[in-house]
């Protein structure tokens, strides 16, 4: 697919986070806004299970923390950015808030945008 000249323009990294973020808030829509059925086939895509609020491999992706590893495996990265994401939303649902589509893409954001920050600074990688 050709890009036109005003997308070539914005950088890789940039382009990739709004496709995805695009991407997943299709998918989102495409659901109905049923958010566990999508994260749970979400996960299966990635290969996390997610039929429980917060699965055992969430539970243990995020307490190892964002290792080396993580920052140089994109599946890796984007286990830790959901799991982390999920677990917010876990917290809003338990204190009884809703659980919006603004809500998911602030979350998804705010986790990319710490284990952006986590990678340069523990181990000097740029992600």
């Amino acid at each position: 697919m050709e890009l036109p000249e005003e997308v070539k323009k914005v950088p890789v990294k940039e382009r990739c986070k709004i496709a995805t973020i695009t991407a997943i808030m299709k998918a989102i829509e495409f659901c109905d806004g049923a958010l566990d059925q999508f994260f749970i086939e979400l996960g299966k895509l990635i290969g996390i299970e997610l039929d429980n609020p917060l699965s055992e491999k969430c539970e243990l992706i995020l307490e190892h923390g964002i290792t080396k590893d993580v920052c140089t495996n994109i599946r890796k990265a984007m286990e830790w950015k959901m799991c982390k994401a999920w677990k917010e939303l876990f917290e809003l649902e338990k204190k009884g808030e809703p659980i919006t589509y603004d809500k998911l893409g602030e979350f998804l954001s705010k986790a990319h945008k710490e284990l952006e920050a986590v990678c340069y600074e523990k181990y000097g990688i740029t992600i």
